[in-house]
């Protein structure tokens, strides 16, 4: 997969969606694997939202922190994390309870940890939707 296509944005009606698999499944093969990929369905089969990380660090070698501001009616549903050679390229999908719940506009950034291949290196960490890279997290202590 290039990193174009890794890095290719979704629609936003895939950016906010409930259990089960869009009703176009079975017609776009090219984009059904990107979702399998890039798009899981909430283990719990709750709806999912988007959530852009804000900040990196490697906390230890091959363990990445995410920096994710949450609300307080949102779960961290699935981290989803593809490795290359120059770039390590994350998506955070955040589920919550229910379709009619919004979120309260609170928010709390709180760290998430994944797993790498291998050390981090000198590769960039990038934000699958956006192609941007990511700041590195530093602490303020």
């Amino acid at each position: 997969m290039t990193p174009e296509r890794r890095r290719r944005r979704i629609c936003d009606d895939d950016a906010d969606r409930g259990a089960g698999p869009p009703r176009w499944m079975d017609e776009d093969p090219e984009r059904t694997a990107w979702l399998r990929t890039w798009a899981p369905d909430c283990p719990a089969g709750r709806p999912q939202r988007l959530r852009h990380a804000g900040a990196y660090r490697e906390l230890e070698a091959g363990r990445l922190q995410l920096r994710v501001a949450l609300d307080v009616t949102e779960g961290i549903c699935d981290v989803i994390v593809v490795e290359d050679e120059e770039t390590v390229t994350v998506r955070v999908l955040v589920c919550y309870e229910d379709e009619g719940s919004a979120p309260r506009g609170d928010r709390v950034d709180c760290p998430v940890g994944v797993g790498l291949d291998r050390p981090l290196g000198g590769r960039t960490v990038v934000d699958c939707d956006t192609g941007e890279p990511l700041p590195l997290f530093v602490p303020p202590w």
